[in-house]
C-alpha cells in the first residue's frame, strides 16, 4: 500500500520544469501584450498618418516688427518668372511654384558667384516650396540646380535693394 500511496503522490505533483515554462509563457504573453496595447495608444493619441513627412520647414531668424518680403517664383521648363524682382534688404520669402511638367529647384548665386546657404527650395510638377533667408544689399541670380536646367534658362536676375 506505501508503494500505491506514492505512486499516487507522483502523479499527483505537477512537473516543476513544466510549471516554469507555464509561467514563462503566461509573462512573455502579458510583456508582449502590454507593449502592443502600449504602442496602439502611440499611434491613437499621436496620430498616426500612413502619409509620407513632408520636408523639414525652413527656419529664418526675424526681427521684430520687420516685415519679410514675399518673392514668388514660377518655374516653367525651362524658365522662372520672378515677381518682384527687386526686394529692400533683410529677410525675404521666397515661394517656388513648379507650373512645369518636371521637378524644379531654387537655389541663389550671391555676388560672389557662391550659393547663398540656408536656401533650396524644391518642387514637383504642380507643387509649391518657400523658405526665407537673410539678403543683403548686392545683385543675385536665382537657380535651377537640376543638371541642366539653369543651361537650359533656368536662372533670373535678382536685386536686393538697400
Amino acid at each position: 500500500m506505501a508503494d500505491r500511496m506514492s505512486e499516487l503522490e507522483v502523479e499527483e505533483r505537477p512537473d516543476p520544469s513544466s510549471r516554469r515554462a507555464n509561467l514563462l509563457s503566461w509573462g512573455i504573453g502579458v510583456v508582449v501584450g502590454i507593449f502592443l496595447a502600449s504602442w496602439l495608444a502611440m499611434i491613437i493619441l499621436l496620430g498616426g498618418s500612413d502619409s509620407e513627412p513632408g520636408p523639414a520647414p525652413d527656419v529664418a531668424t526675424t526681427t521684430p516688427g520687420a516685415a519679410i518680403e514675399t518673392v514668388t517664383v514660377t518655374a516653367t521648363e525651362f524658365a522662372f518668372a520672378v515677381e518682384p524682382t527687386e526686394v529692400p534688404a533683410g529677410d525675404v520669402e521666397f515661394v517656388l511654384r513648379n507650373d512645369g511638367v518636371v521637378f524644379h529647384n531654387l537655389e541663389i548665386v550671391g555676388p560672389d558667384g557662391e550659393l547663398v546657404p540656408g536656401l533650396l527650395l524644391e518642387a514637383e510638377a504642380g507643387q509649391e516650396d518657400g523658405g526665407s533667408v537673410q539678403l543683403d544689399s548686392a545683385s543675385y541670380l536665382l537657380i535651377c540646380s537640376v543638371p541642366g536646367h539653369r543651361e537650359a534658362g533656368m536662372e533670373a536676375p535678382f536685386t536686393v535693394a538697400p
